[in-house]
């Protein structure tokens, strides 16, 4: 019985993805890469050795050996805070030459991976969320390129609630690209009698262009001047709080491998 080339064809891929669907069905061997790496690659030394760099929100990687010299990677990397599963095919020349490349290079410093961990926020988003203590003023950089500002009401691990001027904004975190808030407030205590003097003077200018308008006699003049100098050193504790929240810098935590940092940090001469 002949068959046309289609359906030789199609018999071949059909082979071909049962061969493909029993190998990956068997359990094959966990192998070290190299002795440094040892049998799981994670994030920092992804970037290091440079193994993975198409797969974008790695988290770790492992290489099984199967029968007849065959080697799959399985890669586990994470998009938009939800975790997938994929996996590459290598032969013996490949893993090979990959593992020549890779076994002259310096081994991987621990403080190159201390330093480049800040980098990998993406991986651990409810941890980083946790983090935030509630009520605090956040930036939210929406996926779909909006930015969504308020104070942080709620998080169930999954959702944020986000109270707005107007509205609670219930926000998916598999929909944020990142997240910014201001870890700590700047200290200006020796600023203090600065804004004494600032809030006083804003309190009697105050007073001032009221007595202009209202033409109040000798007594009334002295006394919303007074009251002005008063109720403007009551309010220098809160002027000060204000300033120091507006000059607090935020910090930006990339939820997304596309936001995370590109350049490699480069340590190795440092040590």
């Amino acid at each position: 019985m002949k068959y046309s080339p289609y359906w030789r064809f199609k018999l071949c891929l059909i082979c071909l993805v049962i061969c493909q669907a029993d190998l990956f069905s068997q359990e094959g061997e966990i192998i070290p890469l190299t002795p440094d790496i040892g049998t799981e690659i994670d994030a920092a030394e992804n970037v290091y050795y440079n193994i993975f760099p198409g797969i974008k929100g790695f988290k770790n990687a492992q290489f099984f050996e199967f029968p007849n010299h065959i080697y799959i990677a399985q890669i586990v990397f994470v998009e938009y805070s939800n975790q997938r599963t994929t996996k590459k095919k290598f032969t013996l020349r490949q893993i090979t030459t990959l593992q020549n490349h890779l076994l002259p290079l310096v081994p991987m410093p621990e403080e190159y991976r201390k330093q480049i961990k800040s980098d990998f926020t993406y991986l651990n988003t409810v941890e980083v969320i946790n983090e935030i203590p509630l009520n605090q003023y956040v930036v939210i950089h929406h996926r779909d390129g909006k930015n969504i500002r308020g104070t942080l009401n709620s998080f169930d691990e999954k959702y944020l609630n986000i109270q707005t001027p107007l509205k609670i904004l219930r926000v998916p975190i598999w929909k944020m690209n990142s997240i910014a808030y201001k870890t700590s407030i700047v200290d200006r205590s020796s600023w203090k009698k600065y804004f004494l003097f600032l809030s006083a003077g804003i309190g009697v200018g105050v007073t001032e262009v009221w007595n202009d308008h209202r033409d109040p006699s000798n007594e009334n003049i002295w006394y919303n001047r007074f009251m002005g100098l008063m109720f403007g050193l009551i309010l220098s504790n809160e002027l000060q709080q204000v300033t120091e929240i507006i000059l607090t810098p935020k910090t930006d935590f990339a939820l997304t491998p596309e936001d995370q940092k590109n350049d490699r940090i480069n340590i190795i001469e440092k040590i």
